[in-house]
């Protein structure tokens, strides 16, 4: 995102605890920075992608944290998916001290992000949306404003559970069809045509299912982050989510076998060990966590 926003000719300040992602960023044009709130220093806009809630709070709202150097009226724009009542929480204090906070998570993995064609499901004030929305625009070509604060965080755990039971969906159905005697290829060329397809199954299963090639485009770790913060949303709104659970469960068990910093679609490689069959027969089986 980095590269994409020096491109399109914004200034950038970048922090990274990871020293390496920090010095690629300063290496393509970016100027370095000691903290998230020397990050913030003087900024109009400060954008964050992060792995979870908990970092998110406190790159926020620590004692070194952004709103310790945003100026006043600063747009704080949280890329990062967590749960909307953290967000909430977040977007009441910048409100506090006259600034604004923006969930701003997106779809579309590395690809779509280094072409610029992001989906940016936008929660929070309209005025405050518009004024970052060139910087947005060099980053997703879909900017939607989806509601108040917090709508954002709801719109993309709908989308990335959807996107868990379509991937556990796609590994049962697959490995049930190879092992019951009919090529998974084929299976897929029927279905993709058919009321069954979806984007996961045209886009995503050929890079990796297909190629085998489990290398990371989003990992199972962080998809069981989503739907574990899915259910909790459920739940604090008293809604039953049993096909919720059930896929939960699903990604979990994959996880206890040392699949989870892999590709989400190696849900399917459990399910082969499972069943003792090969989705593409004519390639030789692989040990967990490979």
């Amino acid at each position: 995102m980095s590269r994409r926003l020096l491109e399109a000719g914004h200034r950038v300040r970048a922090f990274d605890p990871d020293p390496a992602a920090a010095e690629r960023a300063v290496a393509r044009g970016a100027e370095g920075a000691e903290s998230p709130r020397d990050a913030a220093a003087g900024a109009d806009v400060v954008m964050l992608s992060l792995p979870g809630p908990e970092v998110v709070e406190e790159v926020v709202a620590g004692s070194e944290g952004v709103l310790a150097g945003l100026a006043r009226r600063g747009v704080i724009v949280d890329m990062s998916t967590i749960d909307p009542a953290t967000t909430r929480r977040l977007n009441t204090r910048a409100a506090e001290q006259g600034s604004f906070f923006l969930d701003a998570p997106v779809s579309g993995g590395v690809t779509k992000a280094a072409s610029g064609e992001l989906t940016i499901m936008v929660g929070g004030e309209a005025a405050a949306l518009e004024r970052c929305r060139p910087i947005l625009a060099s980053l997703g070509s879909n900017v939607v404003r989806v509601g108040p604060s917090g709508s954002g965080q709801i719109v993309k755990l709908c989308n990335n559970m959807l996107v868990a039971i379509i991937v556990a969906g796609l590994a049962e159905t697959l490995v049930t069809a190879a092992k019951a005697g009919v090529d998974a290829r084929t299976v897929t060329d029927v279905v993709r045509i058919s009321a069954g397809g979806s984007w996961i199954l045209d886009n995503h299963l050929p890079l990796t299912t297909f190629a085998d090639d489990y290398t990371p485009r989003f990992s199972l770790d962080l998809l069981y982050k989503d739907v574990s913060l899915f259910s909790g949303m459920a739940d604090g709104v008293g809604v039953p989510v049993p096909i919720a659970a059930g896929t939960e469960e699903v990604l979990k068990a994959a996880r206890s076998r040392g699949l989870g910093a892999l590709d989400q679609a190696v849900v399917v490689r459990m399910y082969e060990e499972l069943a003792g069959v090969r989705v593409l027969p004519d390639e030789p089986p692989h040990a967990s966590g490979t």
